[in-house]
């Protein structure tokens, strides 16, 4: 039922992805990791509280540890944090509703930090996103700002 004759190789990769690691295909029960990105509009008064809007998006997506050879590089640039053995590594397809900086991963319902992301291949048609997350386990600090976030698009 697939013509992979007449699909580009990054096509023809996008729905490898889209298949393998779609956590209904896996044989297993999986936890699910949604995507959500709030916006914020300015409302018509300053006194009044801007409008959030928030997109979620369950995505086929598998996480897992980070390599013990990441440990203790830097996450995203020379000076910001580094790689803890505690934040994880997710390979998704490419979301539907796309991604940016900014955006939240929850696993298996808690909150991550996205701290770096790179599509797959990283030139061409994206065939799949992984993405350097923290958080969800206790690692994010109760109050202050989460690490920064370095777009693709700067690296």
């Amino acid at each position: 039922d697939r013509d992979y004759g007449r699909m580009s190789i990054y096509t023809r990769a996008k729905a490898t992805a889209d298949r393998l690691l779609d956590p209904a295909n896996l044989g297993a029960v999986s936890g699910a990791i949604v995507l959500t990105r709030r916006t914020f509009t300015t409302a018509a008064n300053p006194w009044e509280d801007p409008v959030v809007t928030v997109q979620s998006e369950t995505l086929k997506a598998q996480a897992f540890g980070v390599s013990s050879e990441l440990i203790g590089s830097p996450a995203n640039e020379p000076d910001g944090p580094v790689v803890l053995a505690s934040d994880r590594m997710v390979i998704s397809a490419v979301p539907v509703m796309g991604y940016r900086a900014g955006d939240l991963l929850a696993i298996d319902g808690a909150a991550c930090t996205i701290l770096r992301m790179w599509k797959i291949p990283a030139a061409g048609e994206t065939s799949a996103v992984k993405f350097l997350v923290r958080g969800g386990d206790g690692s994010l600090p109760a109050s202050g700002e989460p690490p920064p976030i370095v777009p693709e698009d700067d690296w």
